[in-house]
């Protein structure tokens, strides 16, 4: 019996993967590196660049995100995100520290709060009349007027961010929202979920695919998965 299946060359298997992956092992730019054991990239993706200040607090970042057309480059989705972490930060009922002195919060230090908080707050309201007006003056196609061009900016941001898996709405009416952080909903959850999980192989799996919290059903795995591990990595 003789196996007659073609052999290829190192060239060969990279032209059968196809151009961008070619060009990717070929640079090796754009490759997660070796000492990149903690699997960020398997969340942002190989070719992240991003620096904003939220990427660690959500995981999160512009190239997760959701496009918006009256926001192109995310100037509000950047500010909105910082000023509920920054919202977030001031409500820090704890309830100890890990070894590694990380906060345990308890699911009060969840934030909740309502739309309607937000739509008139000064500084989010500037950061989004200065995009419009800039947009109206480069582009000039627009038949908006500024304050339903700013209105449907919150409007689809929002709705970008509950696609995303960054807010989800508790409660449609009292208009009451969740920002799912790192620190205060993911973690809580994956460590509820390691304490419960039983020794029956796959069930852990099966909980986080069956019984997920309705409020956790846009996170992508990758990023339930990337909280898990550091869990599992950081100091008892």
């Amino acid at each position: 019996y003789f196996d007659m299946s073609p052999i290829y060359n190192g060239a060969q298997v990279l032209d059968l993967l196809g151009t961008t992956i070619a060009k990717q092992v070929s640079s090796g730019n754009d490759l997660p590196s070796a000492d990149d054991t903690n699997g960020a990239w398997r969340v942002f993706g190989i070719d992240c660049r991003c620096t904003v200040p939220y990427k660690e607090s959500l995981l999160y970042c512009h190239c997760q995100a959701s496009m918006e057309a009256l926001d192109p480059h995310f100037m509000f989705r950047d500010a909105l995100l910082s000023h509920l972490l920054q919202m977030e930060q001031n409500n820090v009922p704890l309830v100890g520290t890990t070894l590694s002195k990380r906060p345990l919060m308890s699911e009060d230090a969840q934030l909740h709060f309502q739309y309607q908080s937000l739509v008139h707050d000064p500084k989010l309201e500037s950061v989004a009349k200065s995009i419009v007006t800039t947009t109206r003056t480069t582009e000039k196609k627009t038949t908006l007027s500024i304050t339903s061009a700013i209105r449907r900016m919150y409007s689809n941001t929002f709705r970008a961010l509950r696609k995303d898996g960054i807010l989800y709405l508790l409660d449609v009416d009292k208009d009451i929202y969740l920002l799912i952080s790192r620190e205060r909903v993911l973690e809580p959850f994956m460590r509820r979920l390691t304490a419960a999980k039983d020794s029956s192989f796959g069930l852990e799996r099966q909980i986080l695919q069956s019984q997920r919290p309705s409020y956790l059903e846009n996170v992508p795995n990758s990023r339930l998965q990337y909280v898990k591990k550091s869990l599992n990595d950081a100091p008892k």
